[in-house]
């Protein structure tokens, strides 16, 4: 359950917004502010561990200005097309621009008035555990309905092979972006209103796959965890900057020990954000 943080927090984010709100304010700053206002707004476990931001840029198209705010996702929604296609594709549609034309049309400040504008959202820092949700239902108006797109989406190297979002977000994460697919929700059937879900997950300690297909839980074969008609949410872990176990120490799995830890998010907690800021300046605006 989401909660409000203590009140005095409240002057801690009064006064990170008077320093990033500068014009000359680096957009990393810009980014953390807004970061420090939502967690003013909202702290959970759930924040900790699923909470990532986006950066949506509006483009004036007469004057060439751009407008661009940092916004919190719980989880991402990417695209797929008919046919055959690969995940990365459906990472890279993320950021695709959007027009805005006509009715649609955006009001630029420095203009004064509507103009036509593009949109554009891509992901700037990202969670501890990305939850992808492939869009695989759209609205048929022909059927009159909402159908399953016939989409099958392949792995590139196979479900054991990481994922690295580096490419995908437009700013520096701390550690690496590599992610691993740890649990698939999948969606037998052919459109939104019959169908039957079933999971496929990755013990954390053993590396074994499991399929849970209501009471019923069986072990898999790895080759038999990724379905590319049926994967529908997808959970990726992120992997530790160094996956090797120290020397000296007890072996554990390596599915175990490669997940990158949790840190809880505060506002009077700079150094546990995501973002790559001069944290000695953000301490001294937030004066802790």
């Amino acid at each position: 359950e989401m909660k409000s943080v203590q009140p005095n927090q409240k002057d801690l984010v009064q006064k990170f917004e008077a320093f990033s709100q500068k014009e000359d304010a680096a957009e990393e700053y810009q980014a953390a502010w807004a970061w420090a206002r939502h967690l003013h707004k909202a702290q959970s476990v759930i924040v900790d561990i699923f909470q990532g931001q986006l950066r949506s840029t509006l483009s004036c198209l007469e004057c060439g200005r751009a407008s661009k705010t940092f916004d919190p996702f719980l989880h991402l929604s990417v695209p797929v097309k008919a046919g055959k296609g690969l995940l990365s594709d459906a990472l890279q549609a993320f950021a695709t621009k959007e027009s805005l034309s006509g009715d649609n049309r955006w009001h630029c400040d420095h203009c004064g008035k509507r103009v036509d504008a593009t949109k554009q959202m891509e992901m700037y820092k990202l969670p501890p555990v990305v939850m992808l949700h492939l869009k695989r239902f759209s609205f048929d108006p022909k059927a009159g309905k909402v159908l399953k797109v016939p989409a099958e989406v392949l792995l590139s190297e196979g479900v054991e092979s990481s994922v690295d979002f580096q490419m995908y977000t437009v700013s520096r994460q701390r550690g690496q972006a590599l992610y691993d697919i740890v649990g698939i929700i999948n969606h037998h059937g052919p459109d939104a209103d019959a169908g039957h879900y079933t999971a496929n997950c990755l013990h954390c300690v053993n590396g074994q796959w499991y399929r849970f297909d209501d009471e019923t839980v069986s072990a898999i074969d790895v080759s038999e965890a990724w379905l590319p008609d049926a994967a529908y949410v997808v959970f990726l872990v992120k992997r530790r900057p160094e996956t090797s176990p120290s020397r000296g120490s007890k072996e554990q799995p390596d599915v175990y020990r490669r997940q990158a830890s949790v840190r809880p998010q505060r506002v009077d907690a700079p150094e546990d954000w995501p973002h790559m800021c001069d944290l000695v300046g953000i301490r001294r605006q937030l004066q802790l």
